[in-house]
Parts: C-alpha cells; structure tokens; sequence
C-alpha cells in the first residue's frame, strides 16, 4: 500500500503588516508635507494700444522698472525706498492709475517688489503693461 504525502500547505499571507507599512508611509507623507496657502498676487493687465473706454482710463503716472535699482516715474529715476513717497505726491497732485512696465533687465523678482511697494501708495489702480 502506498501512502502519499500529504499536499503542501500554502499559509496566506498576513496583511497586517502591509496595512502597518501602508500607514507609516502616509504619516511620513503627511507630516513631511507642508501646508502652505500660497497667496496669489492679482495683476491687471493690459494689452498696449488696444481700446480704451474713456479719458480717464489713461494713466497719470508711467513706472518703469530695468532693474531693482533702476526705477523710473515719469522719466525720472527713483530709488525703491522713494517709491511710495513719489506716487503719493502725484496722486496729491491728480494722478489716479498708474501703467508699470518691465524691461529687459527686469526680473520678476523686480516686478513683485515694486508692485508691492507701488500698493502701499495711494494711486487707486496700478496696471502691469506690455
């Protein structure tokens, strides 16, 4: 008589670590994460010599940036640190918009300090132009 042996046994496979490993990854995610809400900067902009509703849509004051130290109101050179000063002055004196411009040497680093730094003056519109 002949006695086989009996067929080998497969033990499944415990999911219990695999549910554990699972979990310590989502925590090293979760944790190494950062949960910043960057905020976004709203600029308007507009296109040049395109249509222009009325007279006052022209604006009173020209910024023109080439540079962190090469600022230019109206033609005349102006350090950051004037900047709200100056544009406080010519809205005193009846400018309400102001266009700001880049050139070539601008970074973008240049146009969001100026642009913050424009803001804090009292012109009521600031316009980023091409």
């Amino acid at each position: 008589m002949r006695i086989s042996e009996p067929g080998q046994i497969r033990k499944p496979i415990p999911l219990t670590p695999l549910v554990d490993i699972v979990f310590l990854l989502l925590m090293f995610f979760m944790l190494s994460s950062t949960f910043t809400k960057f905020a976004a900067l709203d600029i308007g902009t507009a296109q040049a010599g395109g249509p222009v509703a009325s007279k006052s849509a022209f604006p009173g004051v020209i910024i023109v940036v080439n540079g962190a130290d090469a600022i230019s109101i109206n033609g005349k050179t102006t350090p950051l640190q004037q900047l709200a000063a100056r544009l406080d002055e010519l809205e005193q004196g009846g400018a309400k918009r102001a266009a700001l411009r880049t050139g070539p040497q601008a970074t973008v680093q240049d146009l969001v300090t100026v642009l913050e730094t424009a803001r804090s003056s009292r012109i009521a519109a600031i316009t980023v132009v091409e």
